[in-house]
């Protein structure tokens, strides 16, 4: 049954999202925290998430029907992702060998052309909920990448993990698996296919970067701990094959295509 909202459909995972946009660090640090003691919790709500999207099916439908206007865009994400698009060739140091290609950027996964959004709310969710860019792994079976950037005002990923999570329980249904192969990737990925998700910050120009946070570090141990019971749950495809946090070089500096793999499970 294939379901034509006119509405933007809200997933569980989308919800929690949304509302930890709107605590400071301290407030996110004692819900991951919570996540880690109750890991349950983050697998019931990915879960639910993605048993909410199987019920869409745009499958016919193109994700860019409509160009995001440039004046609302994040200068410091939409530069980074403009230097992706820039470089002749994408890799993973510390990750070898991984050399991947960009294919498209600012992708809400349940966004159609009926979801009945003006421009300026259309703008604001695809710029800000969705992905940053999508990009495909250059090896012999290739595998689909969804990308967020982390905000150049964040120094810790947390929010950036839960909306690529958000993303990839959006994305990894068979419906939808169908929909981005066929209009993203062109036919050339194989179904069904797990997907790789980068997290990718953008390295500072200050001479001595403020330390890290402790959400930070948490922030990693959720990932760990999410990619390994995501892979427990039988009722759930193979959906997540790398979840990997990138850095790229500063601005200032020339950016050869080259990113630095701070951490990877």
């Amino acid at each position: 049954m294939r379901e034509h909202s006119d509405r933007q459909a809200t997933t569980t995972l989308r919800a929690r999202y949304e509302r930890t946009c709107a605590l400071d660090v301290d407030a996110q640090t004692r819900e991951c925290i919570e996540y880690l003691q109750n890991p349950e919790i983050l697998i019931a709500e990915f879960t639910d998430s993605f048993l909410m999207a199987e019920a869409f099916d745009a499958r016919e439908q193109d994700f860019r029907s409509a160009e995001l206007p440039i004046a609302i865009r994040k200068r410091q994400t939409d530069d980074a992702v403009r230097r992706l698009v820039g470089a002749p060739r994408l890799q993973v140091k510390g990750f070898e060998p991984y050399r991947f290609r960009y294919v498209a950027r600012d992708i809400v996964p349940l966004w159609t052309a009926s979801s009945g959004m003006d421009g300026g709310d259309l703008g604001d969710r695809r710029r800000f909920k969705g992905l940053d860019y999508v990009a495909i792994t250059q090896e012999p079976n290739p595998v689909p990448i969804l990308g967020v950037v982390v905000p150049c005002e964040m120094n810790a990923p947390y929010l950036s993990l839960l909306r690529g999570l958000t993303c990839l329980a959006e994305v990894s249904t068979e419906s939808q698996i169908a929909r981005v192969n066929r209009y993203l990737f062109r036919g050339v990925i194989q179904c069904p296919t797990p997907f790789d998700l980068h997290i990718l910050s953008v390295k500072t120009d200050a001479k001595e970067p403020p330390p890290a946070p402790p959400l930070a570090q948490l922030t990693r141990d959720l990932a760990e701990v999410f990619s390994s019971r995501v892979r427990e749950e039988w009722h759930l495809p193979n959906l997540l094959r790398h979840l990997m946090c990138l850095e790229m070089a500063s601005p200032r500096s020339e950016f050869d295509g080259a990113l630095y793999a701070l951490w990877h499970v």
